[in-house]
């Protein structure tokens, strides 16, 4: 699948669409917890139809299947721990309905508590995320955070550290497929170390062949790197034929070797109800030509059901399955013979139409959906446009399902999904490759009634050509009824307005939603044969153009182009050159020359490969080197699209200008995204490998952080030296694992070299839990207590990690456990900070000073009382921690812990004798810390805790609890210290009484309070005068008036 294609097809699926205004810079701002990153996380990686596939899959026969539960190969595996299982067998020997069957006797037979199940199954027929390796990754990964809470910290520093987690709402945290694929490995690979893992994956084959084989080496060598490591990591995988290399080759169960069996029993079961079968010999014969494919036997039964209930004796039945073709190595015989026998002849002309839809429609059309693509495409082909009037024939048509078996033979079938809704697919991946390869050339050849001359590739044009009309013909006739959608502002009153603009425009309208986004994806698959007249093309795409755009932006506001663009901004991306042609000549596009990104139509060019394009924009004296708002060049953008032919080109048009710092930045771009081909042409081209800056720094730090081993050899061989990570060992210990770090080793790089983000490439290796880069780098005498960088040490990294292996290993390598700095202090704070009790008790078994921390840093105690974990407070206090020391942001851990509300790591500290009366901190006492969160449970075990504790304490931002308390509107919490003896007339510390403070923030039921606690309202009405002038001041009518019934008086 082209680059261009990928994009199209993701438009409406998560991933970002052609036109989507996304990319640097386009991230707003925004704070928050675990939880939040969670849900943020796992929204980025869900998509519509994720799931789908699964249920849709045809359910096993009865007492089928079962011949793999004895086979010694699946025994073998299901005993052991490790290893992939790969399901092989020729298109329609039933792979999917065993992976089913395989997955749900897994599902049943699940007894240990440790055993995370994930599984993807891919569908060719269904969106785009539905059939690619990037809707697998995001399937998986969702998955594994979804389930196993050990691996989510280190999913979110990846996603920090990838694309950050300070993003608004409305945004999508997405990484692209590499990051997937090295973020799911990390995920997995931790994981397997102490859960059992299962993946299955099934139909790699309908992600393509090209696609498969890579699917099929990427889980050959995960497999080979979680048994390298001793993981509990079990894969099956299933897919046709293909070899691949590996050194650890999978046990493989062909399914046409065992299946025979089943489709004896599936054929015989069937026909054994029917009356008019007597004896075996028909059985007999639809089971010998089914030989071991066993979706003909599904496909061609039905036929023989009806010929038996029509009245056709079993002679007659067997006779004509004579006529029928035995499948062989395909099903294409058979699809052929049903295409020119099963249906009718003056039925082909809607056959083909609706194969067209069926086959090339850029996602599964639901029942009404498809009614109206017929009945659009049928006014156009009977040239019938006004009487297309209100769609009658697709709003009345009656039994459309047997409408579509009859115009499909049985080929394609209503499948039922979410929401109620039906969609229409072919009954087998099979019949798409069929259509694509003789199905649509024989029915178009049938239809106009001669020979073809045209080749398959251009009958496919033609077809795409057929849906883009069907849809531009629909926003036409919608225009002529007179639809109109309001153009919405930017700005956040507008977008209030655009649901019920949304709803009100897909009333009534069940092809608009469809027709909108992919009108020109149709238009720019078909190419030059869309049209036949490109005036009146033109003139027709020019008339809908704004209404399509208002459409597309009321249904589909993140995915529709920028606000400015126009028609050839459009066309260049979808590669129309005819119409782009004639609107720079007539030049009523001049004001359109970039978009609302800065980009010029020949960034787009260079964006989607379109050669033909940005040779005849140069011709127009378009300029190659121009920036756009991210400060792209066009070579830039080719290059991160991976369009090597265009690239070339640019690099051609630009030798001779002052190009140099361009193509050394390309060359750092090319280098991180692992594109061999393209490194060879920038170096070939003169990049100096050497270049400083960017945001790579380097290209050797951008080949290393990317993992790429080859493009590290390459620029090593190129003479390049080591950006963010400062130099190429760092990234590559952070990231890229140990192949690469030990080519740079022996390549000479120094070991202990100091700077960047973690300090030294140990720190690096440490903090992103590369335990194989930790002993290589050890071995080649890394100075474990190397001081610098985010953590400090090594060690403060390990433990930031969670990663006990590598603290261990490093306490082993005489790290010292105490040396003070960095983030958080010190191993221990971090530690506790990131809650794993094991690495804890690690540090502390090696005579960590359970102490450690200072006036500005927080102890460990009050780190693990602050993140609410009891097991961590616990294990502090049984090495010695002082309950009571004072330092960091809350000054004691008490303090802390009433801040978060955690009653039980409260109770623990009191018990342990912590003191509720010591002030100081942010909040001043602990009383007004659980108090300013409205913690009513921890405010009243404060109290109780010690007699003599001051409810009136002064101190804290808030001056005191019952102002803490009032501040937050917690009724609960006031009355509590209220019956405590709180002062509600204190002043102190804000110099405001708590009453004001109600009274400003209108809280009316926190005035009732305060005031019916004091029993000498009027003789204490000067000190509330202030209130009430404050509340006649702002107009707060309610608040005035429970003070003036209560006596107040203005002063």
């Amino acid at each position: 699948m082209s680059q261009l294609e990928s994009h199209l097809l993701a438009s409406n699926e998560g991933q970002g669409s052609l036109f989507a205004n996304t990319g640097p810079g386009s991230q707003n701002n925004n704070t928050g917890g675990g939880t939040q990153h969670n849900t943020g996380i796992l929204n980025s990686l869900t998509f519509d139809g994720m799931r789908s596939r699964h249920a849709n899959i045809r359910r096993r026969h009865k007492n089928t299947c079962q011949w793999v539960l004895g086979l010694e190969k699946y025994r073998s595996w299901m005993a052991s721990t490790s290893g992939l299982l790969w399901i092989k067998g020729k298109p329609g020997t039933g792979k999917s309905t065993l992976m089913v069957f395989l997955h749900e006797q897994l599902s049943y037979s699940r007894s240990e508590s440790h055993v995370i199940h994930l599984n993807f199954f891919f569908y060719a027929r269904g969106k785009y995320l539905q059939h690619t390796q990037l809707g697998m990754l995001r399937s998986l990964l969702y998955q594994i955070f979804n389930r196993d809470e050990s691996i989510r910290k280190t999913v979110r520093e990846f996603y920090k550290q990838n694309v950050g987690l300070d993003v608004g709402p409305g945004h999508e945290w997405e990484l692209s497929q590499s990051q997937l694929e090295e973020a799911f490995q990390k995920a997995v690979l931790a994981s397997a170390s102490v859960n059992q893992v299962v993946i299955f994956v099934d139909a790699l084959d309908e992600a393509g062949a090209t696609s498969a084989l890579g699917l099929a080496t990427y889980f050959h060598e995960l497999n080979a790197s979680a048994e390298k490591e001793n993981l509990k990591l079990k894969i099956c995988i299933s897919c046709r034929h293909y070899p691949v290399p590996s050194s650890r080759p999978a046990v493989e169960i062909t399914v046409e070797n065992h299946n025979h069996g089943d489709i004896t029993n599936y054929l015989q079961d069937h026909l054994s109800t029917s009356p008019a079968i007597r004896g075996q010999q028909l059985a007999d014969k639809l089971i010998e030509q089914a030989g071991n494919m066993f979706q003909w036997a599904c496909v061609i039964l039905p036929f023989v059901q009806q010929k038996l209930a029509e009245g056709d004796s079993p002679e007659v039945v067997f006779n004509w399955l004579k006529e029928v073709p035995t499948p062989r190595e395909d099903m294409n015989d058979t699809y052929q013979y049903i295409l020119d026998h099963v249906i009718t002849d003056w039925n082909w002309a809607q056959s083909f139409l609706l194969f067209q839809w069926v086959y090339l429609a850029e996602r599964p059309l639901t029942l009404l959906e498809i009614r109206y693509a017929l009945t659009v495409s049928n006014a156009r082909a009977t040239h019938a446009k006004k009487g297309y009037n209100g769609l009658e024939y697709a709003l009345e048509a009656e039994n459309f399902g047997s409408k579509i078996k009859a115009l499909s033979g049985g080929l394609a079938e209503l499948v039922s999904v979410e929401d109620n809704r039906q969609i229409i697919q072919v009954i087998h991946q099979s019949v798409n490759d069929f259509l694509c390869e003789k199905g649509l050339p024989w029915l178009a050849a049938r239809v106009r009634g001669r020979p073809l001359l045209a080749t398959g590739d251009e009958i496919i044009l033609e077809c795409q050509a057929t849906l883009y009309r069907s849809c531009l013909d629909y926003l036409t006739i919608e225009l002529l009824k007179g639809l109109e959608v309001r153009e919405f502002e930017d700005d956040r009153a507008e977008q209030l307005w655009i649901e019920e603009e949304k709803e009100e425009v897909l009333q009534g309208r069940p092809f608009i939603h469809y027709a909108v986004t992919y009108l020109f994806v149709h238009a720019g698959k078909a190419q030059s044969l869309r049209t036949n007249n490109l005036e009146d093309d033109l003139r027709e795409l020019e008339r809908i153009f704004d209404l399509w755009f208002r459409i597309y932006y009321t249904i589909d506001t993140s995915r529709c182009p920028p606000k400015n663009s126009k028609l050839v901004h459009i066309a260049a991306a979808v590669n129309m050159n005819d119409i782009i042609e004639v609107l720079l000549t007539s030049k009523t596009e001049n004001d359109a020359e970039t978009d609302s990104n800065g980009s010029t139509l020949m960034h787009i060019a260079a964006q989607y490969g379109h050669m033909e394009l940005a040779r005849s924009l140069r011709s127009r004296g378009f300029s190659c080197m121009v920036k756009n708002k991210r400060d792209e060049t066009p070579l830039l953008l080719a290059i991160q699209y991976d369009n090597l032919e265009i690239a070339r080109w640019l690099l051609d048009e630009i030798k001779d200008s002052k190009a140099a710092s361009e193509i050394d930045i390309a060359l750092q771009e090319a280098s991180f995204k692992r594109q061999r081909d393209m490194v060879w042409l920038l170096k070939a081209t003169g990049a100096n490998v050497n270049f400083q800056g960017g945001k790579y720094g380097s290209a050797l730090q951008a080949a290393a952080s990317s993992g790429s081993a080859n493009i590290v050899k390459i620029l090593l061989l190129a003479k390049a030296n080591g950006g963010k990570f400062n130099t190429a060992l760092q990234a590559a210990a952070f990231c890229a694992g140990p192949d690469v770090v030990k080519i740079l080793l022996d390549a000479g790089a120094k070991v202990d070299l100091c700077g960047g983000k973690y300090g030294t490439a140990l720190q690096a290796a440490a903090r992103n839990r590369e335990i194989e880069s930790v002993k290589l780098l050890l071995h080649f005498g890394a100075d474990v207590n190397q001081r610098g960088g985010k953590y400090e040490t090594a060690l403060q990294a390990a433990a930031a990690s969670g990663s006990d292996i590598i603290v261990k290993c490093l306490i082993n390598a005489h790290a010292d456990v105490n040396l003070k700095g960095g983030k958080y202090g010190s191993a221990l704070q971090a530690a506790a900070v990131w809650g794993n009790v094991e690495v804890l008790r690690i540090l502390l078994e090696a005579d960590a000073d359970v102490h450690s921390g200072g006036k500005d840093e927080a102890p460990a105690l009050q780190n693990a009382a602050s993140m609410g974990d009891l097991d961590l407070v616990k294990l502090l206090l049984e090495f010695g921690a002082d309950v009571n020391q004072r330092g960091g942001k809350h000054e004691t851990a008490l303090q802390a812990v009433a801040y978060d509300g955690n009653i039980a790591v409260l109770k623990c500290l009191i018990e342990a004798k912590a003191n509720v009366r010591l002030k100081g901190g942010k909040y001043g006492t602990a009383l007004q810390a659980a108090a300013c969160r409205g913690n009513a449970e921890c405010v009243t075990m404060i109290l109780n805790a010690d007699e003599i504790v001051n409810v009136n304490a002064h101190g804290g931002m808030h001056g005191s609890a019952l102002h803490a308390a009032v501040m937050c509107g917690s009724s609960d919490t006031a009355k509590i210290l209220i019956e405590a003896g709180a002062n509600v007339h204190a002043n102190v510390g804000l110099k405001t009484t708590p009453l004001e403070i109600a009274c400003f923030n209108r809280r009316p039921d926190m005035m009732r309070i305060l005031l019916e606690a004091d029993s000498n309202v009027k003789t204490n009405r000067e000190r509330y005068s202030l209130a009430l002038h404050l509340a006649l001041e702002k107009g707060f009518e309610e608040e005035a008036r429970i003070l003036k019934n209560a006596g107040v008086s203005r002063f």
